[in-house]
Order: C-alpha cells, then sequence, then structure tokens
C-alpha cells in the first residue's frame, strides 16, 4: 500500500510537468505568432506609408487624358464664365483646405474668388447675405455670368468623363438662351420639365450649393432683402423662378459635413434623395405621359415622393409655386 502511493503521486508529478510543459509551449509559440504578425503587420504599414511618399497622389491637370484618350478639358469649359466665387466659410479650416482641394483638381482654383462668409446667429440670412454681396460684387464689375459655389461642396466621379458633353451642352444653351436666371449644377428638385437643350432642363429646385447665374439673376440676388422671399431663404429666389435651369445630371454635391446654415449635420440619405428623386423626375418628365409639362413631386418631403404631371392628382400639398406650374 505504501509502494502503491509512492507510484500513484510520482505519475501524478509526471503529468503535472508534462502538461505545464505543454501550457509553456502553447503561451510562447501564440506569443511569437503574434510578435510576428505584428512585426509583419508594422513593415507593411512602413512599406505603404513609402509608397506613398515616393508616388504622392497629384492633382488631376486642367488637360488630362482618360483611360479611352479623351481629355478632360476644364480650363475651356471654365474659361466660359466671367467669374467664379466661392463663399468661404473661414473659420472652419477643414472645409476651406477640402473646397481648395476639389478647386485644384479640376482646374479652377486660380480662377476662384474666395469671399469670406457672413456670420449670423440665424444661419439662413448669414447664407442670404453672402450670396447678395457676391451678386452685387459681380454686378459692379459688370460680370454678366458668373459661377457661386459654398465650400462644402464636392464634385460628382462622373464630372471628368462627362466635361466634354456638359461644355457642348452648357455653351449651346447660353448661346441660344438669354432670359434665364439660374442653372444649376447641384440641386434639390421638386419638379423637372425637358426641354429643346439636352442635358439641360427646367426645374422648380432648392439648393444654392452651385450655380451658374446670369445678369438677370444676379440682379435678383442684390435687390433682394432678408428674409422677403419664399420659404424665407435665399433658396427661394430660385425655387420661385420660372427661368430655373440645370445641369442633368447634375454635377455637384454636398459634402456630409456640418451644415451652418441648417444647424445640423447633413444625412447620407437626405442627399441621396436628391439624386434619386431627379432620376425619377426626369424620366418621368420624359415620358410620352408627361410630354412639354412638369413633373413634380405631390409631397417633395416625403422620402419617395409620388410624382404626377397633370391636373387629375390631388394638388392639396402643393406651394402656390408649384400649383402655377400645371397652368404653363
Amino acid at each position: 500500500m505504501k509502494y502503491t502511493s509512492k507510484i500513484y503521486f510520482s505519475l501524478f508529478l509526471l503529468f503535472s510537468s508534462a502538461l505545464y510543459t505543454i501550457c509553456i509551449n502553447f503561451q510562447t509559440s501564440g506569443i511569437r505568432a503574434s510578435s510576428s504578425y505584428i512585426r509583419a503587420t508594422s513593415l507593411k504599414n512602413i512599406d505603404s506609408s513609402l509608397r506613398e511618399e515616393s508616388n504622392p497622389i497629384l492633382p488631376i491637370e486642367a488637360n488630362k487624358s482618360n483611360r479611352k484618350g479623351e481629355t478632360y478639358d476644364y480650363e475651356k469649359f471654365w474659361g466660359l464664365f466671367d467669374g467664379i466665387f466661392c463663399i468661404d466659410t473661414f473659420w472652419d479650416q477643414n472645409r476651406a483646405k477640402h473646397s481648395r482641394k476639389q478647386m485644384e483638381k479640376f482646374g479652377l482654383l486660380n480662377r476662384v474668388t474666395f469671399v469670406n462668409a457672413t456670420q449670423r446667429d440665424k444661419g439662413h440670412i448669414g447664407t442670404w447675405l453672402s450670396h447678395k454681396g457676391i451678386a452685387e460684387m459681380a454686378l459692379k464689375q459688370n460680370l454678366s455670368l458668373v459661377v457661386i459655389f459654398e465650400d462644402d461642396f464636392v464634385f460628382m466621379r462622373s464630372f471628368g468623363r462627362r466635361i466634354k458633353s456638359i461644355f457642348q451642352n452648357v455653351k449651346n444653351f447660353l448661346d441660344r438662351k438669354s432670359d434665364w436666371e439660374f442653372l444649376y449644377l447641384s440641386h434639390n428638385p421638386s419638379a423637372i420639365k425637358c426641354t429643346d437643350f439636352p442635358g439641360i432642363v427646367n426645374v422648380r429646385s432648392w439648393g444654392f450649393l452651385s450655380y451658374i447665374v446670369g445678369k438677370r439673376g444676379l440682379e435678383k440676388i442684390s435687390s433682394s432683402i432678408p428674409p422677403h422671399a419664399f420659404s424665407n431663404t435665399v433658396d427661394g429666389l430660385g425655387y420661385t423662378s420660372s427661368e430655373a435651369y440645370a445641369i442633368y445630371p447634375m454635377i455637384v454635391k454636398h459634402r456630409l459635413v456640418y451644415s451652418y446654415t441648417g444647424g445640423r449635420m447633413r444625412q447620407k440619405m437626405e442627399l441621396k434623395n436628391w439624386r434619386k428623386r431627379e432620376r425619377r423626375l426626369y424620366h418621368r418628365a420624359n415620358s410620352s405621359r408627361c410630354a412639354g409639362k412638369f413633373a413634380f413631386c405631390i409631397n417633395e418631403l416625403l422620402s419617395k415622393c409620388i410624382i404626377a404631371c397633370d391636373r387629375r392628382r390631388s394638388l392639396y400639398h402643393l406651394d402656390e409655386y408649384t400649383r402655377g406650374l400645371l397652368n404653363d
């Protein structure tokens, strides 16, 4: 009995030492694997950073060819205009930095005049005064065709690919149309009507993020007095204009940043709805059913607007200006 207990005790010690050895080996192998992964990841990061330093991302040149050999002639497009202005939110360095990168990328940085935004407790009033100040400045300089940007913009990826056709469409519109007021590069549409001008649509839209404005539009903005416009915003000047047009599809959109005008962060889905609604309205306006008429949202506040183009649909939700479209 005495010898048996010693044997059991010896076996227990042997088993314990073997188990301890296995555990130690497992831990050290895990540590070696982890350290190898860390070293590999660190080397990968260092290698990628070196590649980035040796091959910096350069801005798109004013004239650059795509894969098909077509030239992005930005200089030719921006040369159509007498002046280009950008409302600069000077207290937000991130926005200022990004807007300049966009302009450098698309060949217009050296053409732009940056104008400090007007700060007010009510963001809409400050924005209005900023646009009004630029309109007054343009008229004093005898500029009759200008582009105005707010600095929270970003160009669509398709802009470079479409620059040739956009240039031709805009030039054709400007040569043949004289009584227009606004031509949106970006907008929040509530009604669209097709026109005889390729790539240009007549619109009832919100948003002065980026737009081309003629002399009539400049005079309308410069003579406006906040907050006396539809919706009490500068956007209402464009929304109530029967001579407001837009490039289709839009070539500029908002960045997902804080809106000093609205006092809130912009939502991704909200901006997607702009483009989605633009496509739906255009396709309805371009249909045989709506030929020559405005296709409009009965209630544009709905995420999925109900589209109509005749008197038979309910007009209860329409504002007075949208109702007026039915008389055209």
